[in-house]
């Protein structure tokens, strides 16, 4: 009996030994997990500037700068501003507040003086939620049905044929269809436009190393154009 009492404690000491263990390693491996998130998002913010990569953790209404090796995260009173029609389409959500046409970030509700203009279209207009309500610029402002939400289940693919009908088969016209192609190719040449305007200013750069114009062969024949009408009148 003593035998078995003692084959029964080791057991038990060994399984409990092995439980607490296990507990220890996922608490390593969730602690190594947050670390990495952490590093991620320092990443993130750090090599993309991507302003939104520390909201989880701050929250919207706050503001991240990189100024070298550090993180500058500024927390911003909060103020009632007005919605108001602007002249262009942009990313953002145009407002006046103080009597000053600004705008507001619409992920991080932070105040800016500059929009991002942005191609108008009926077919991918930039949508906002004001208010509860989802609102759409064309540029003037519509209220709009509610994007789909990110799916957070098991997605399901469906293996069925599809109908065939795209854009060209569609309740949108041709002027339409175009301005949406136009708005998708804007998006798309921002890099392209960015890189070729640093490598025309690199290029152009002065002894002293300051920066050229930046401009292409195209702009800088209609500045001089504008400039030599302006001086020498026809």
């Amino acid at each position: 009996i003593r035998r078995i009492e003692s084959e029964l404690s080791f057991v038990q000491v060994k399984a409990s030994m092995s439980t607490r263990a296990r507990m220890q390693q996922v608490k390593n491996e969730i602690c190594a997990n947050r670390r990495q998130i952490a590093y991620s998002r320092l990443e993130a913010v750090a090599g993309a500037e991507n302003p939104y990569s520390l909201i989880q953790i701050f929250g919207r209404g706050h503001l991240i700068v990189k100024a070298g090796a550090a993180m500058y995260v500024t927390h911003c009173s909060p103020v009632d501003v007005l919605p108001r029609t602007g002249t262009n389409c942009t990313e953002e959500i145009p407002v006046r507040w103080n009597n000053t046409d600004l705008y507001v970030d619409p992920i991080s509700f932070v105040i800016q003086s500059a929009g991002t203009i942005s191609r108008c279209n009926d077919i991918a207009p930039s949508r906002f939620q004001i208010a509860g309500r989802w609102y759409c610029m064309f540029p003037e402002m519509r209220e709009c049905g509610a994007p789909e939400e990110l799916p957070v289940q098991a997605v399901k693919i469906d293996e069925g044929k599809t109908t065939g009908l795209g854009l060209g088969r569609s309740i949108y016209t041709e002027d339409q269809i175009q301005a949406f192609v136009d708005f998708q190719d804007a998006h798309q040449v921002r890099r392209a436009y960015l890189a070729e305007t640093a490598e025309i200013a690199y290029a152009g750069r002065g002894p002293n190393g300051e920066w050229g114009h930046g401009l292409g062969g195209l702009a800088s024949a209609s500045v001089v154009s504008l400039v030599g009408s302006h001086l020498i009148p026809l």
